[in-house]
């Protein structure tokens, strides 16, 4: 597995953040939220569960993104705290908490080999 990916995915939130921040409307925004929505939280659990490889992680990450973000909406929803803003970060939670993950276990395997 390439160890880009959580450099990738961390940028990835990084940039919706500040096009969060800094507001206004661009497709290149546009083009960054539709990434991170659609890949970055589920390809982080993905990779951090060793679920899949290749396009089969991609796949799988991909329907996670979408049932992830529908989860976070409708549970804000519910509660009505319904916001964008919300939302982002809750799946930022969860691409941070998975890219750890990841990192955390490649550090041990190092230490313990």
């Amino acid at each position: 597995m390439s160890r880009a990916w959580p450099a990738v995915l961390l940028a990835s939130a990084a940039a919706v953040g500040a096009g969060i921040v800094l507001g206004g409307e661009s497709s290149v925004r546009t083009l960054l939220v539709a990434w991170f929505l659609t890949v970055c939280p589920g390809m982080a659990v993905v990779r951090a569960g060793r679920l899949a490889e290749g396009w089969g992680a991609f796949m799988l990450a991909v329907g996670l993104s979408v049932a992830t973000g529908l989860l976070a909406s409708g549970a804000l929803l519910y509660v009505g705290w319904f916001s964008s803003t919300g939302v982002y970060f809750m799946l930022t939670g969860v691409t941070v908490a998975g890219v750890a993950t990841e990192v955390w276990r490649a550090v041990r395997a190092e230490v313990a080999a």
